[in-house]
């Protein structure tokens, strides 16, 4: 063992000396002197995005993003305004952006009933206002995720949601596209006329 000028130490194969003072060393320093194989792996792209359908107060969004890096389920204000969500109750955290800015939410709205096939969620959503618009109308984070049992497989593009059952999907599987689309699977509900 030895150190080098940063005080990082380096550690070497015992040597034939240390082999025989330790007989049972021996057979450690018989694999030290095998030269190590490495597996590479091979780059994969940005495989996309989970989005699914889901209605929340009869309005449906064929395009709810699921992110598994969000702590909190995301609301923009614009979404609560065409829900009618208008009570807010105060919210203790601040956020932090992806362009590192943080930004204070207006409130919190608790229990508000996702619908996803014929399976209600109650979910929590934190409301912001988002510069610009959003073309994402909720963003359902690891709470959510964790509530519907989500497993994301990004090689194969997939993610399935086994608490949900039969009412998503026939598989119970979402496939990841670059696109946000609507599964084949999930019939759009019929337009309402007034």
């Amino acid at each position: 063992m030895s150190s080098n000028k940063l005080g990082a130490t380096t550690h070497s194969p015992p040597s034939s000396t240390t082999a025989r003072r330790h007989p049972g060393h021996q057979e450690l320093f018989e694999k030290a002197k095998v030269q190590a194989t490495f597996k590479t792996l091979y780059k994969i792209e940005d495989p996309g995005q989970f989005s699914i359908p889901c209605q929340v107060n009869g309005h449906y969004f064929d395009r709810t993003l699921c992110d598994s890096g969000s702590c909190i389920n995301l609301m923009p204000t614009q979404t609560a305004k065409l829900l009618g969500i208008t009570r807010l109750q105060p919210a203790q955290i601040s956020i932090g952006l992806a362009n590192h800015t943080i930004a204070k939410p207006r409130g919190v709205v608790v229990d508000v009933l996702l619908e996803i096939g014929d399976i209600k969620i109650p979910v929590d959503f934190h409301v912001m206002n988002i510069k610009g618009g959003c073309d994402t109308p909720l963003i359902l984070g690891r709470p959510f995720l964790a509530t519907a049992g989500a497993v994301m497989d990004l090689p194969n593009r997939r993610m399935s949601l086994p608490m949900l059952q039969d009412s998503l999907l026939q598989d119970h599987t979402i496939h990841l596209t670059k696109q946000a689309v609507l599964p084949h699977h999930c019939p759009r509900p019929p337009k309402r006329t007034t």
